[in-house]
């Protein structure tokens, strides 16, 4: 999605951290545990892409802050097999049948529960890293 959107590769993994970070900070502001968090992480994915190339245009550059670091730390947590399974599914929106390809599952549905368990368990990372973020801070 960010290629498409014209995002050079370089800077998928600060957009990605960046809104990632940004999602589960506004996530837990609301409190609101019923929404569907692969759509609206995509979306906003895609709106952070749009605003990065408008800013770009324009001639502004964005500065990392410490969302985008504790995002980027709960990323580098994982392991690099589910680092490559986060990437392809969101900044490169394999299908599960490309998935299953790549990485060799033995079937689609085996790659969709391997995607949906490294979100999982990356969402805990945040989570936890985004709370004692604002402990020690707060």
């Amino acid at each position: 999605m960010l290629r498409v959107r014209g995002i050079h590769d370089e800077l998928t993994p600060v957009i990605f951290a960046e809104t990632l970070a940004n999602v589960f900070s506004e996530l837990r502001y609301r409190g609101n545990d019923k929404i569907d968090f692969d759509s609206y992480f995509l979306n906003a994915l895609d709106e952070s892409a749009k605003a990065i190339l408008a800013k770009t245009k324009a001639g502004e550059h964005s500065a990392s802050d410490e969302p985008v670091q504790v995002a980027a730390k709960c990323v580098s947590i994982l392991d690099p097999k589910a680092q490559q399974l986060l990437y392809a599914k969101v900044a490169g929106q394999y299908s599960y049948e490309r998935i299953r390809d790549e990485f060799n599952f033995s079937n689609s549905v085996i790659a969709q529960y391997e995607v949906t368990k490294v979100m999982d368990q990356l969402e805990g990372i945040v989570k936890l890293r985004m709370n004692f973020s604002s402990i020690q801070h707060g």
